[in-house]
């Protein structure tokens, strides 16, 4: 094995880590996105979150670089309640990339404005009652690890033998959040919305029409290709499909002719169909293709995606982190009409 990516039972968020070996042989550690909050602690009980930090951990290795790809809570809530936990010493988080409120505000030159980030505060001291809030900014500079540089696309790094390459958020996307600063709250309603599971993939193709994601925090997602010698692991976070198009096709020269090939696929804002278009899909090759989320809250993954991704893949297999094909794909007619497969993780990495 020379790299394994596991999806960390989220809830209805991201928790993905990749580990990987260096050229010595040691086990480095790269987490994108802790989940909800649930994801660390789940009423008192260890989260998927807390399991691997602990057992990270226990064998002496580190986590060599944490992205948080953007400010919505099922991405970053078990990040927060991770540096909540006093209980945890975190020296063995190496480095951070985050875009802060304050960070976009410098990167434009305009006003900052405190209360950005007075939403995303931790409570440290929870066990002895004394609540405290704190920027998670401030604590991330008090620990000393916080990458000061603002990621966006185009930008680059190394992690050891692991090339990453920032395919989103644009300057666009991080300017409609310096303008107007969202943030996609916590709630537990499960979704009201209808979805389109008991209709063939043949007919949502048919009908389809693309209408991309506006949402503004969606907009500022860090996206992500990781090189690990020649295993390539495209991360698309919550991103827009037009920003990650033109990022492939200006860094990596790619057409429909000359295609990104890739190894996995994390299909981005957990299969919402206005995250994923044709446009996009016809510039990738790619077998193995990745759903994160429960889908508990807002009807995801929509079937339509995984239909656009069938018809522009070649045999795909589609890998769910939680055990939910038979309700997305209840119709025998959909096997038969189109070559795919799908496959439950069951909380197992997948290793290359």
């Amino acid at each position: 094995m020379k790299a394994s990516i596991k999806f960390l039972q989220a809830f209805n968020g991201d928790s993905i880590l990749v580990t990987f070996s260096n050229k010595k042989g040691e086990l480095k550690n790269i987490l994108i996105d802790g989940g909800t909050g649930p994801t660390y602690v789940d009423k008192r009980k260890a989260g998927s979150l807390k399991k691997e930090l602990e057992s990270i951990k226990e064998a002496k290795q580190n986590i060599d670089l944490l992205i948080i790809t953007h400010i919505d809570d099922d991405h970053i809530g078990g990040i927060l309640k991770f540096f909540e936990d006093t209980k945890f010493d975190k020296s063995f988080v190496k480095k951070v990339w985050f875009n802060s409120g304050r960070l976009i505000s410098k990167h434009f030159n305009t006003p900052i404005f405190e209360e950005r980030d007075e939403s995303i505060q931790i409570l440290r001291g929870l066990e002895t009652s004394v609540l405290q809030g704190e920027k998670l900014e401030d604590i991330l500079n008090e620990l000393n690890i916080w990458d000061l540089r603002l990621i966006k696309s185009g930008f680059s790094d190394n992690v050891d033998n692991c090339k990453i390459h920032v395919l989103s958020p644009d300057e666009d996307g991080l300017s409609r959040l310096n303008q107007k600063w969202e943030r996609e709250k916590p709630s537990l309603e499960t979704s009201g919305k209808e979805t389109d599971y008991n209709i063939p993939i043949n007919e949502l193709l048919i009908k389809d029409s693309f209408i991309q994601d506006t949402a503004i925090p969606n907009g500022s997602s860090i996206s992500l290709l990781l090189e690990i010698e020649e295993i390539k692991l495209l991360l698309l976070g919550d991103s827009f499909p037009d920003v990650v198009s033109n990022a492939i096709k200006e860094n990596f020269k790619v057409t429909e002719e000359n295609k990104l090939k890739v190894d996995l696929l994390k299909i981005s804002h957990h299969a919402s169909k206005g995250n994923t278009s044709n446009n996009l899909l016809k510039l990738i090759s790619c077998k193995n293709f990745v759903v994160s989320t429960n889908s508990l809250k807002h009807g995801l993954p929509d079937k339509v995606t995984l239909g656009r991704i069938i018809k522009n893949s070649t045999s795909p297999k589609i890998f769910f982190n939680y055990d939910i094909a038979k309700k997305v794909f209840p119709l025998e007619e959909d096997f038969n009409t189109f070559n795919f497969t799908t496959e439950y993780l069951n909380n197992k990495g997948l290793a290359f």
